[in-house]
């Protein structure tokens, strides 16, 4: 069986592959599943898709059950709800180099007025389609507080991305929304993702559409500002971030991606320019920083039997630099030892890369990145991508 392109961009449209032969129809969706942001669960290397209970072990960190949970009624993947005291962020706060945070009224969503939802971390339900939600302190339901997106990887799940990242901790540090949507299963596999395809021509389901109504559903039935919805995610979900930058520009005020990045080229036409920050290891061998072949086409690799290529990043970033207006030539930052910056300049639109030398398949600097560096790669201590991205939310909403 030959893979078309538009199998390609049904997982995401971040890079290319050259005709492969397969056995069977499962088969393609593994391989594919497997190439757009990680390794298959039986690799034990380069993996953002590390299950949360062996993640817990090698951090020697429980994960305690949550005082309120709902449970819907879905077939979306189980999850584990992690609490925010257990993955509080130990390293070094790193504040985005061009930007100072602005001052930029509140707009109250729908909600405000309305809601009475209690703090913590529930797991609930849109239609079929199930996300983690934590409501912080601050949330009064009167006063509007910001909203964080954040989405997984390949072949994971919300609750892993919540023990990768830490994020609740920071929501409740900081005093915003934080909701961890959980992606669809490849038809054949067991394997979840995010459909980056906004050519319209996947037959996957529409993530942008679910994403959309999401944000309905989140506007209306919490006190949030419109003006600070935010989406970032790891690897796929690195990708989704991307391609809501081109189709929902209007709703989110800025976004930032880790280990993942495209521009959907001919696809892309956001209505605003959107802030982008991103973030990525130069060891990277999932999703290579320079491009080319993934480890996952080695012997022993989940994709052996393929050669697959990727896109090189810094030609992504480029490409969103020409989008967003940008001067060609960066400002080169050397931020540590380890992290350098690109910082463009004159844009319609902020846009910042962060790059770690050597860096692996990685969410750098939390504790669970630092705790799992033999299965996911080198993870700098030199900033935490947790801190460094809510940094940029703040210095970036909506005008």
């Amino acid at each position: 069986m030959l893979i078309p392109r538009a199998l390609c961009r049904f997982v995401a449209c971040a890079f290319s592959f050259r005709p492969i032969r397969l056995a069977v129809v499962a088969s393609v969706f593994a391989v594919l599943a497997a190439a757009c942001g990680g390794s298959s669960a039986t690799e034990s290397t380069s993996s953002d898709e590390e299950p949360a209970a062996e993640a817990a072990e090698a951090s020697e960190v429980d994960e305690p059950t949550p005082a309120t949970t709902t449970t819907p009624t879905t077939q979306a993947p189980a999850t584990t709800v992690v609490d925010v005291v257990e993955q509080a962020p130990e390293t070094t706060v790193a504040e985005p180099v061009g930007s100072d945070p602005v001052d930029v009224a509140a707009v109250a969503s729908a909600g405000c007025g309305a809601s009475a939802v209690a703090e913590g971390s529930t797991s609930e339900a849109l239609g079929e389609r199930a996300y983690l939600r934590f409501i912080p302190s601050a949330h009064d339901g009167v006063t509007p507080v910001p909203l964080v997106l954040n989405f997984h990887g390949l072949t994971s799940n919300a609750g892993q991305q919540v023990f990768l990242t830490g994020l609740d901790a920071k929501a409740g540090q900081e005093g915003f929304v934080a909701v961890h949507p959980e992606g669809s299963m490849i038809p054949g596999t067991e394997t979840t993702f995010f459909n980056t395809d906004i050519s319209g021509e996947s037959d996957a389901i529409d993530d942008v559409a679910f994403v959309d109504a999401l944000l309905d559903e989140l506007e209306t039935t919490l006190c949030v500002d419109t003006n600070r919805i935010f989406t970032t995610g790891m690897s796929n979900g690195g990708f989704m971030s991307s391609a809501l930058a081109c189709t929902l520009s209007d709703r989110f005020a800025a976004a930032a991606s880790v280990a993942g990045i495209s521009y959907p080229e001919g696809s892309c036409s956001p209505t605003r320019p959107v802030p982008m920050l991103h973030v990525h290891g130069t060891g990277d061998v999932v999703v290579p920083f320079d491009g080319g072949a993934s480890s996952l086409s080695e012997e022993g690799g989940t994709l052996e039997d393929a050669e697959v290529n990727f896109v090189p990043i810094p030609g992504e970033v480029d490409q969103w630099a020409e989008e967003l207006g940008c001067d060609s030539d960066p400002e080169v930052i050397e931020f540590s030892d380890e992290v350098t910056v690109e910082d463009f300049g004159s844009c319609d639109a902020d846009l910042e890369f962060w790059i770690v030398d050597g860096g692996g398949h990685t969410w750098p600097g939390t504790s669970a990145a630092l705790a799992l560096q033999a299965q996911l790669g080198f993870s700098t201590d030199d900033f935490n991508t947790t801190d460094l991205v809510w940094d940029w939310f703040v210095a970036h909403p909506k005008q």
